[in-house]
């Protein structure tokens, strides 16, 4: 995939993921966001598995090592981390400063990448990271942009999860070239911990039922 390509795809990513922050607030609405993060990553899961397993059987490099494995498991963990945060925020933050709040992870990636290979930042980056959290303050001018609560905070918090992802996918791609299972293992560890961390320290969702057939 040549470069242009690559960057139109991030750029396809970036529109759908900023599409998604009104769902999620809406979504608090109805179920926990411990619950909704299990549930949609789970479903993500489910829909990428069938390419996983046609990406594993078409590779021609070895089989993952358990250290790949183990590599992959805490990407998925930062990625746990920075949704469920994140969902957790938008209860009682708005759908803007959300948006605005995680952009703001674009600074945290250069620092970590810089922290874990020694390779300082580029000018040209620096200025890159300077215009996107301004074009991102900017959307939130005439939105509701408000004082600062725990949920700003929590939200603020989850930008060094989503960096740190962002950060370690490139050395799990660089050692195994197997993009849709690294998503999938994300994903499935994302959703499992979710479901599971939902269904103990949450309560039903608002709308669930069990369909009991009558005899």
């Amino acid at each position: 995939m040549n470069r242009l390509r690559a960057d139109l795809m991030l750029l396809l990513g970036t529109l759908i993921w900023g599409t998604t922050f009104i769902a999620q607030k809406h979504a608090n609405d109805s179920m926990g966001p411990l619950t909704f993060v299990g549930v949609r990553f789970l479903l993500s899961c489910l829909a990428l598995a069938p390419f996983a397993l046609f990406e594993a059987r078409q590779s021609t490099t070895a089989r993952l090592s358990a250290g790949d494995l183990r590599l992959a498991g805490l990407i998925g963990l930062c990625l746990f981390t920075g949704a469920s945060l994140q969902q957790m925020g938008l209860v009682s933050t708005t759908a803007t400063n959300g948006g605005f709040l995680t952009a703001l992870y674009v600074i945290f990636v250069p620092l970590i990448v810089w922290a874990l290979t020694g390779v300082k930042p580029r000018a040209v980056l620096i200025a890159a990271c300077i215009f996107s959290v301004t074009g991102a303050w900017l959307l939130t001018v005439h939105g509701p942009l408000q004082s600062w609560n725990w949920g700003d905070a929590l939200v603020l918090v989850a930008d060094m999860a989503w960096a740190s992802q962002i950060a370690l996918a490139p050395v799990f791609l660089k050692r195994t070239h197997r993009p849709f299972c690294l998503v999938f293992v994300q994903y499935g560890v994302t959703a499992g911990l979710g479901l599971f961390m939902g269904l103990a320290f949450e309560p039903a969702p608002v709308d669930f039922h069990i369909a009991i057939p009558s005899i």
